[in-house]
């Protein structure tokens, strides 16, 4: 069970149940909260409610801007969904893989427009990011350019050769708005997972291979800003992320998807799955 399924399971029950009421006889309960909030203890936990619990466990990115004095568009539960329905779309290779030399336009490294430059003008500038790091199994800030390549450039800083791009969402309004995306390696899931780690976001409703770049830019086309986060809120974000041993990781089969000269999509597996299209340690 993966933390969006286990507050899905948290759903369904009253939402104003006092989890002290059911936790001793009901075992899909106690897997549930174990997985879906952070730092689960039950003596804690015993005269709280349902509706607290899955509050607590969808907080995520929200909460940790929110300290910092952004707020998400939406309410706190809104963006949980609209992160799944992102996420079905993720999961299948019709997702959008930004790579800045696909554009005729002068594009930074995060596939957006540049800010205008002299000609042969380097840009070195380095804004705060987070880095998800479940190697060291750490949460920290870092510094990038906020371009694929070169000293602390995406590439450097995940550790691969291909990126993939989230959209996590949005924080604050208007000329202030800031647009925050989560930069994966793309051919994670592709490694040998022996020796490759994961981890489990509020995000992303299933486990991700290899280290993660949460970056921060204006929609308007700016380049990289510094993420609206504090240390606080980065200690938020920190107890919302699991690190996952490899034998424990379920996700959903990846596959190529292609269109013939009939103009038909035709969809591939890669191979390797679960009869129910999934990848496992035993089976990828």
């Amino acid at each position: 069970m993966n933390r969006n399924e286990a507050i899905q399971t948290l759903k369904t029950y009253p939402a104003d149940l006092e989890i002290g009421t059911e936790y001793d006889d009901d075992s899909r309960l106690r897997d549930a909260l174990a997985v879906a909030v952070p730092g689960f203890e039950y003596p804690d936990w015993c005269t709280r409610s349902i509706k607290h619990a899955i509050a607590y466990a969808e907080k995520g990115v929200t909460a940790a801007l929110a300290d910092h004095g952004a707020t998400l568009a939406g309410s706190e539960n809104e963006p949980a969904a609209r992160f799944s329905d992102h996420a079905k779309a993720m999961a299948s290779p019709d997702q959008e893989k930004r790579d800045p030399g696909d554009s005729g336009a002068s594009r930074d490294g995060q596939g957006k427009p540049l800010e205008a430059q002299n000609e042969g003008e380097s840009r070195t500038k380095l804004v705060r990011a987070v880095l998800i790091d479940p190697v060291a199994r750490a949460v920290q800030f870092v510094r990038t350019t906020g371009q694929l390549d070169g000293p602390d450039g995406l590439y450097q800083l995940i550790g691969c050769n291909w990126v993939e791009a989230i959209d996590v969402g949005h924080a604050g309004r208007g000329a202030d708005q800031i647009r925050l995306t989560a930069w994966i390696d793309e051919e994670g899931l592709l490694k040998d997972w022996s020796e490759q780690s994961f981890c489990l976001t509020p995000f992303y409703p299933e486990p991700l291979a290899g280290r993660i770049l949460l970056v921060a830019d204006r929609p308007s086309g700016e380049s990289p800003v510094d993420i609206p986060m504090g240390e606080h809120g980065l200690a938020g974000l920190s107890q919302t992320v699991m690190w996952l041993h490899p034998k424990t990781v379920e996700v959903t089969a990846p596959f190529i998807e292609t269109i013939g000269e009939d103009g038909q999509i035709k969809r591939e597996p890669l191979g390797n799955q679960t009869a129910d299209g999934k990848w496992t340690y035993a089976a990828h």
